[in-house]
């Protein structure tokens, strides 16, 4: 028979992120860090679909997770997608995490093509 996790002290839960990698060092912080909304939140997920193998939607973010492993459901509510969709990630950490357009600008003069059509133009013309 399988006991509820509200009898499993909170201190037994740990991060399901290793610390060998730079990405995973992330993971692990933003694990820690966010420790307060993660437990209660994974304890009311696992209670809920304990045995569930066809898997179901996070009822915070939408994300379809497959399965009730306690790994992959920790490890998905610790996520940023998780966090932010929550609600309870600061300020600081809802930046774009992996620089998508942070180093992008665009170019407000003429393009490029612009000027390779008016010399293309000009050369048709002779």
């Amino acid at each position: 028979m399988e006991t509820p996790m509200d009898e499993i002290p909170d201190c037994s839960i740990q991060s399901p992120f290793g610390t060998t990698t730079a990405q995973m060092k992330t993971q692990h912080d933003r694990f820690e860090k966010y420790k307060e909304y993660i437990i209660p939140m994974f304890k009311k997920l696992y209670d809920q679909r304990l045995g569930c193998k066809s898997g179901f939607d996070c009822p915070v973010c939408g994300s379809w997770l497959t399965g009730g492993r306690a790994c992959r459901l920790l490890a998905h509510i610790s996520s940023h997608k998780h966090l932010l969709a929550a609600g309870v990630l600061e300020e600081g950490d809802q930046r774009n995490r992996r620089g998508f357009g942070r180093k992008h600008t665009v170019n407000s003069s003429t393009a490029p093509i612009d000027g390779v059509v008016g010399q293309v133009a000009s050369g048709l013309g002779e």
